[in-house]
């Protein structure tokens, strides 16, 4: 029944003076030659616009985000007579370019460090995400000028594609990043992007390692954050973001400006109930799925709750937010199950939205629905539901979607 009341650049990474740097830069310009011979083509131009089937992957979020890659090729050019006083033959840049599938070739080649499908289409300079973990993509080119006259003799056209996992039951998290080579054409011999992680806001580094590899061998990087919440405490909630700075290099140029590529916010707390210190990607919302062949008479009740027009379905636009608080939890419970409403034998109250709610009947001050239900399947539910709020770390507040499958 319903009820109602009344009712932008970063540091810069340090540039290798040593001899041992140059010697690296020897081996790798060797190494180049049989690696390129399959992959240089024309001069790149504009790439046709993205694919309209460049959505969002099923049961995810979408955070977009702002570009890592901003165009430095007209600063550079603009500096030109500036740089020639470096004794450098040419310098590097990167400029935007626009998204396109990935290639057999580029999936095949592409190392393990970021996970499968984070190399799937999907909006590009956007967090793809689900409670634990996200993917990022972002096209660019590495340009080569040549100095003092500002001639271009050389592209390579990159994605790079970043990737989060946080861990629901541990206050460290993963942060990696892998270039992949698309195409490229002119002198592109021997570009090597060198990276650092950071992190700036609320974390520490450590663990990372972006070993020095050619551009055309796809280099990846790994990190580990340790988070800001202090182990043992309770009630810290913290947000926290990572970076990877990349700077593209070869041997006799001028290296790019630094790009910098930032994580998805991951929090991290000791605020979930029940539950150990860990974190979570908070900005998706996650669904507790119940079944009416599992749940029974629960699932049965909360699909006619959600048909009438109260909230909680992932189709709703308006999820539920969790309550913590055991006082106001008893006081949704005490008006819509009073204990005054008689119970038959083997069965118990239950309430939609719950009592563990902000939109429960005492809090929300709007419509809910009770019935009667089979106590096993009413309990068997509230077993499934403490179990979801505990895995997917939902603290006080936090929006969930409630859908009966």
């Amino acid at each position: 029944m319903l009820r109602s009341w009344t009712g932008h650049w970063a540091d810069t990474v340090p540039r290798h003076t040593d001899p041992s740097h140059a010697r690296r830069w020897s081996v790798a310009l060797s190494a180049i030659v049989i690696t390129l011979a399959s992959q240089i083509t024309a001069p790149l131009t504009a790439t046709a616009a993205a694919s309209a089937e460049r959505t969002s992957l099923p049961a995810r979020t979408s955070v977009v985000t702002t570009p890592a890659m901003r165009n430095s090729c007209d600063e550079v050019r603009a500096s030109l007579d500036t740089l020639a006083a470096q004794g450098k033959e040419h310098a590097l840049c990167v400029r935007p370019a626009q998204p396109r599938d990935l290639s057999p070739h580029a999936r095949e080649t592409a190392a393990a460090t970021v996970p499968d499908r984070c190399l799937e289409p999907m909006p590009e300079l956007t967090w793809v995400i689900d409670r634990f973990t996200g993917c990022r993509q972002e096209f660019g080119v590495v340009a080569i000028h040549r100095i003092p006259e500002g001639t271009l003799v050389g592209e390579v056209e990159v994605v790079t594609i970043t990737s989060v996992h946080a861990d629901a039951r541990a206050l460290t998290w993963q942060h990696n990043i892998q270039v992949v080579w698309l195409r490229g054409w002119g002198d592109i011999a021997s570009v090597i992007p060198e990276a650092t992680a950071s992190c700036p806001v609320e974390c520490t580094v450590s663990a990372a390692d972006f070993p020095f590899r050619l551009l055309s061998d796809n280099p990846s990087g790994t990190s580990t954050m340790t988070s800001a919440v202090v182990p043992g405490t309770t009630g810290q909630v913290v947000a926290e973001q990572s970076r990877w700075t990349i700077v593209f290099g070869q041997m006799g140029s001028i290296p790019s400006p630094p790009v910098t590529f930032t994580s998805e916010a991951v929090r991290c707390d000791t605020s979930t109930p029940n539950a150990t210190a860990g974190c979570a990607l908070s900005r998706h919302t996650p669904t507790l799925h119940y079944t009416t062949a599992a749940n029974g008479e629960l699932a049965t009740h909360i699909r006619d709750a959600q048909a009438a027009g109260l909230p909680g379905s992932p189709t709703s636009g308006r999820p539920l937010t969790r309550q913590t608080n055991a006082a106001l939890i008893n006081r949704n419970r005490s008006i819509a199950c009073p204990s005054s409403l008689p119970r038959p034998p083997g069965h118990q109250c239950d309430e939609y939205p719950f009592a563990s709610t902000n939109q429960g009947a005492y809090l929300s001050g709007g419509l809910y629905s009770a019935r009667m239900i089979d106590e096993n399947d009413n309990e068997q539910g509230g077993r499934e539901l403490n179990a979801f709020y505990r895995d997917n770390r939902i603290v006080n507040s936090d929006p969930f979607h409630v859908q009966i499958d």
